[in-house]
């Protein structure tokens, strides 16, 4: 971790910032140099950040995959899913989904196994057919 004592001293310019103070060319040189110091500085402070980004990212997914795991519903008996299936299809049809069954299927592989063994969960499927399309009739000519 960086430190406030980490951090260059200050430049020997710095009392010349802000204004119009042109620098000579010896100068120049120096200035040049600082330059090109503080932004390998700044270069090597952009790869350790992107290294920490990347280590965040690892334990933040490790986080989500075990709060996930530990999910109260992974804990419900099948009787009682699949009571809440039953109730749940009046509330989800036409929100969710056209087919409520189908939806409440592809949540996962426990849901799809246990929706699938429940009847009563496709009885009613609301699948809309397309009107049959009217043949083409030329218009008479008057």
């Amino acid at each position: 971790l960086l430190m406030a004592a980490d951090l260059p001293s200050a430049s020997p310019f710095s009392q010349y910032f802000n204004t119009n103070y042109t620098p000579t060319s010896a100068e120049l040189s120096g200035v040049r140099e600082l330059i090109s110091n503080d932004q390998s500085a700044v270069d090597d402070l952009d790869a350790s950040i992107a290294q920490l980004v990347a280590h965040r990212e690892l334990y933040a997914q490790r986080i989500q995959s075990h709060t996930a795991l530990a999910g109260p519903v992974r804990r419900l008996p099948p009787e009682i899913l699949a009571a809440i299936f039953l109730d749940s299809l009046a509330a989800i049809d036409g929100v969710v989904s056209n087919l409520p069954s189908v939806t409440l299927s592809h949540v996962c592989r426990q849901w799809r196994e246990l929706s699938l063994d429940m009847p009563l969960l496709w009885v009613n499927l609301d699948l809309p057919i397309p009107p049959y399309p009217v043949p083409y009739s030329r218009p008479r000519e008057a």
